[in-house]
């Protein structure tokens, strides 16, 4: 079922629906690029999504903070008293390198602010406590309902705060392998004392890991780290994020994404590459905390309306490789990529991507809810903000296909990005345009993105067809039977940007599910480009607006059917 809501807010009226991709051609480049029929286990390290790990995070009691500029004083005069440095240890000067802060935004302005600040690598969840139960979000307990989420970040000392944001200093932080006068001496033997003093921090607050060293580390409730012993090697963080596809049944690498690997204060952070491998290009000594969180610059996706959406991965020293398997997960995974391919790889069709993050704009917030009630028909809503929009996603059926939650997200996509072409004309225009374009972008996406294997409409009975798939999308009568009982619905959601585009014609290749090929618009109309609907689209009113349009904007020679067609 679709349900179209009007909310209006700052004069804004959105629409919005739900409904199935429609694929025609085979598109056996793309789906060979995207590595479509790589479906083999990754390597012993690739982890599975698990509904389990989908919940709320959860975190160990809070232990003391070892880069505490106390806690860094008391380490190195106990490393002084008991004669363990074999080094210069006067070049360490303590003192406060860093700021450990936790922001408390009062409204989705401010937390825009932060967001728009790139100087700022933010958690929606504390740095300095172990996670002990991964997940896709975190509410802070302290903050009030209807407000959003608490944001922590390391700051070094000299870089400045974002004004208008409330906030607290939980910490002025040393952290010796971010001390600038020490970067000299990283990678030379003196690294070791500079890692010695941080093993002594560790072990003074509880937090030491001894699994990182082996048999360097002598036994006993009072082990002691020579110098001359070498610490642990370092490392760097990689590996690969995949998607499974119930459509195709593959894993197939999820391009985009943003991967964390994170360590008390020090995070590092890398986008994965159109075949979903991401390398983070900076070293480690010892286990980290991996994590995907579902934001880029011009988008973000939220866990319902809780907060930012993540997935918590292992604490590991080794690659990470994970395939996005169970639902919920899957879900942030196939909206994420809807919006990469619509806000950056709209040229293929040589039209407008949805509205960027700009000085005039905010990034579009998507809040994704999974609702697991049964084999209902999915939904979908949208409302508005000051600073931008948030569209909700309601997918009740846990089985759907991969194609149908891709081509979902586009047709969202597609009336935000009418509406940024031109806000007065999305606003007073006839609903039948706005859903009649939107579901004419998903097939086109749809139909590039999964070639022949893409979606195949529902019939008039709810029940999924089996024909090929240029009969979908145009399994809508125009008289005899309704979809859902709803007598309108095929008036809204019309296949009029198909039919231009395409060379079929469903009045004369009718359906196999109703025999009276009259039920079905007589379309002799073909060669029109996505980018001319397009322009002839955003200029229109009403039904007539756009058929005219066409006509006076392009030449075509089958433009003396437009009129039979529409």
């Amino acid at each position: 079922m679709k349900n179209y809501k009007v909310l209006i807010s700052i004069c804004i009226i959105l629409t919005a629906s739900l409904f199935i991709g429609c694929i025609k051609e085979q598109n056996n480049e793309f789906i060979k690029n995207n590595s479509i029929a790589e479906n083999k286990p990754l390597n012993l390290n690739s982890v599975i999504t698990e509904i389990g790990s989908e919940d709320c995070m959860e975190f160990a009691p809070q232990t003391s903070n070892p880069y505490s500029i106390a806690n860094m004083i008391a380490a190195k005069a106990e490393l002084i008293l008991n004669d363990e440095f074999e080094c210069n240890y006067t070049l360490i000067e303590i003192r406060a390198t860093h700021k450990y802060i936790k922001f408390k935004p009062e409204n989705i302005d401010q937390l825009e602010i932060l967001k728009d600040d790139t100087t700022l690598i933010l958690f929606d969840y504390p740095m300095d406590r172990k996670r002990i139960k991964g997940g896709t979000y975190y509410r802070d307990p302290l903050v009030a309902d209807g407000k959003p989420n608490s944001q922590w970040t390391c700051i070094s000392t000299d870089q400045s705060i974002p004004a208008g944001v409330p906030y607290e200093l939980i910490s002025d932080l040393y952290l010796p392998e971010q001390d600038p006068n020490l970067v000299l001496y990283y990678d030379t033997p003196f690294d070791g004392c500079i890692n010695l003093l941080i093993d002594q921090a560790m072990k003074r607050t509880g937090n030491f890991d001894t699994t990182s060293y082996d048999s360097t580390i002598t036994s006993g409730a009072t082990a002691k780290i020579k110098i001359n012993l070498s610490p642990p090697p370092k490392w760097s963080p990689k590996g690969t994020i995949r998607r499974y596809d119930n459509r195709i049944n593959a894993n197939i690498g999820l391009e985009g994404v943003k991967v964390r690997a994170h360590r008390w204060f020090e995070t590092r952070e890398a986008i994965t590459n159109n075949i979903g491998h991401y390398n983070m290009g900076a070293e480690f000594r010892y286990p980290v905390d991996y994590s995907i969180k579902w934001e880029r610059q011009d988008f973000d996706i939220m866990n319902n309306y809780i907060g930012q959406a993540y997935f918590n991965g292992p604490n590991q020293k080794s690659d990470w490789n994970l395939d996005i398997a169970s639902d919920k997960s899957r879900h942030f995974a196939h909206i994420h990529l809807a919006c990469i391919d619509y806000f950056y790889h709209n040229n293929q069709f040589s039209i407008t991507s949805p509205p960027k993050n700009t000085t005039t704009n905010s990034r579009l917030s998507i809040a994704a809810r999974y609702i697991n009630d049964g084999p209902a028909t999915g939904a979908t809503h949208a409302w508005t903000r000051p600073l931008g929009l948030i569209w909700q996603i309601i997918i009740r059926d846990p089985s759907k296909r991969s194609d149908f939650l891709y081509g979902t997200t586009i047709h969202e996509l597609a009336h935000y990005a009418h509406w940024g072409l031109d806000k007065s004309k999305f606003n007073n225009c006839d609903l039948k345009i706005a859903e009649s374009w939107a579901d004419g972008v998903e097939w086109s996406y749809g139909n590039w993105r999964y070639g022949s294997y893409g979606d195949k409409e529902v019939d008039i009975n709810g029940n999924n067809t089996t024909t090929s798939s240029t009969d979908a999308f145009q399994e809508r009568p125009i008289a005899g039977p309704t979809y859902n009982n709803d007598p309108t619905y095929y008036d809204t959601y019309t296949p009029v940007v198909v039919d231009l585009l395409d060379n079929n014609n469903q009045r004369t290749t009718p359906s196999t599910h109703v025999a009276n090929p009259t039920y079905w618009p007589d379309d002799r109309v073909t060669g029109y480009s996505l980018s001319q609907i397009e322009s002839s689209m955003k200029k229109s009113l009403t039904w007539s607006d756009w058929e005219n349009n066409l006509r006076n904007d392009y030449s075509n020679s089958t433009e003396e059917f437009l009129d039979e067609l529409f």
